[in-house]
């Protein structure tokens, strides 16, 4: 049975889904004059050399925009860009000195580090392998724009250490979020809701203090949310603090190394290859839904084996080996093979579970699909991570040389510096 204010949000969920039904003949013509008038920006940036460029952008009113980067050099080189005026996300190092420039004391640290990990990304249920622990990387706030709150909880516990802050993450009850320690005290930030309560002294509240009372403490005019927020409102943020006690069990130390305070942004592209970044922008009903989900993304490297510094190994009379890392989680990965006969193309990696090596034959190309290609659910699949191997059977070397490999990978739309009206730079630099 429904309580009366569950029934009456059907009720009224139903009126408006009415309304919709009735009114969509007379929107469809301004849906289609609009799709149809939508622009298309594309870009293609030749880079080459040690260089560095400052290009000014725009606001992005396309309905899709592609930026390009192509190696006109005869030397490999590697790419970064990153923004002007905002967080720089080129490395781990820079986004945390560019995140913490105007902030000298710890509570400054700790609000700067809850407001980016808060405003770059959205949430968005995705079934995503959480014992992983990848997307609880910080580096997840450039490659991969879905989170769930204890995603989200990891990310600003991870930056606020690596920043040199002492950090824990609390699962409540239906809701996970994070606490950082200073001035003596811990202090909750939640960076999925992007919510913070305050007590009278506007200090941020620790999570003890809401759970002693949150009818108390849980309340608008004690509260400070941030835009583009996932906050589901007080008397639904009370029940979160039902079964939290000291005792409880239900604080984490997240597991930390120095492996996420070392990582980069940098894309190796050798000669000719290029590098593609697409965003198209996402339904009316899906922005209606989640307004920060603006962008669908999709990124691609089209590496060519023929390329003089392709890393391309021969082991056997006709096996070859192709090497491929990137910063991104691999999505997909395809081959056009312009030969018949038998040929074998099989994709070794590690596994992020047994860290055995494992190797997965493409799919065969048919008429629909031209192409040998294998596809993976990232970030979700536990066979893929930043790095795999192409292992070709059955072809010469001067077949080989002739083919090109496309791999396939998602980004976070919302830290993508391209999408802002700001200046963007591009750094280029000689790779030895």
């Amino acid at each position: 049975m429904f309580k009366s204010g569950c029934f009456s949000r059907l009720k009224k969920r139903g009126i408006i889904y009415r309304c919709l039904f009735m009114v969509s003949p007379l929107l469809l013509p301004v849906y289609l004059l609009v799709t149809c008038n939508a622009a298309i920006s594309s870009t293609l940036i030749t880079v080459s050399g040690n260089s560095t460029d400052t290009l000014h952008t725009s606001k992005q009113n396309a309905s899709k925009f592609t930026i390009g980067f192509v190696n006109s050099d005869t030397l490999p080189l590697t790419v970064c860009f990153y923004s002007l005026n905002g967080i720089n996300f080129s490395s781990s190092s820079k986004m945390i000195e560019t995140m913490l420039a105007n902030a000298a004391a710890d509570k400054e640290k700790a609000f700067a580090i809850w407001k980016l990990c808060s405003v770059s990304g959205f949430h968005y249920a995705f079934p995503y392998e959480s014992n992983l622990l990848d997307n609880q990387h910080p580096r997840a706030l450039v490659n991969f724009p879905y989170f769930m709150c204890g995603e989200k909880a990891g990310i600003l516990s991870n930056i606020a250490k690596a920043s040199g802050l002492n950090s824990r993450v609390v699962s409540l009850n239906g809701h996970i979020v994070a606490e950082i320690y200073y001035d003596k005290k811990w202090h909750m930030f939640d960076a999925d809701e992007n919510v913070i309560f305050l007590d009278s002294k506007h200090e941020v509240l620790s999570v003890e203090e809401l759970a002693k009372d949150p009818a108390g403490n849980i309340l608008k005019e004690k509260s400070i949310i941030l835009p583009n927020n996932h906050f589901t409102g007080y008397k639904h943020y009370r029940k979160y603090m039902k079964t939290y006690s000291v005792d409880s069990g239900l604080l984490h130390t997240l597991p930390y190394n120095n492996q996420h305070t070392d990582w980069t942004m940098h894309v190796r592209l050798n000669e000719y290859d290029t590098l593609y970044y697409s965003c198209s922008k996402t339904s009316a009903y899906t922005r209606f839904i989640q307004p920060s989900y603006k962008y669908c993304t999709l990124g691609e490297i089209v590496r060519h084996l023929g390329s003089p510094s392709a890393t391309v190994m021969q082991q056997g009379e006709a096996v070859f080996i192709i090497n491929e890392q990137l910063p991104y989680y691999v999505k997909r990965v395809s081959v056009v093979v312009p030969y018949s006969g038998k040929y074998k193309l099989e994709f070794i990696a590690v596994s992020r579970v047994s860290g055995d090596t494992i190797a997965l034959p493409f799919n065969s190309k048919t008429k629909k699909m031209p192409l040998d290609f294998i596809e993976f659910n990232a970030p979700a699949d536990t066979n893929i991570y930043y790095q795999y191997q192409l292992r070709i059977t059955g072809l010469t070397e001067k077949q080989v040389k002739k083919l090109n490999v496309r791999t396939t990978f998602d980004f976070n739309s919302v830290t993508f510096p391209f999408l802002q009206p700001t200046p963007v730079v591009v750094e280029s630099s000689v790779k030895q």
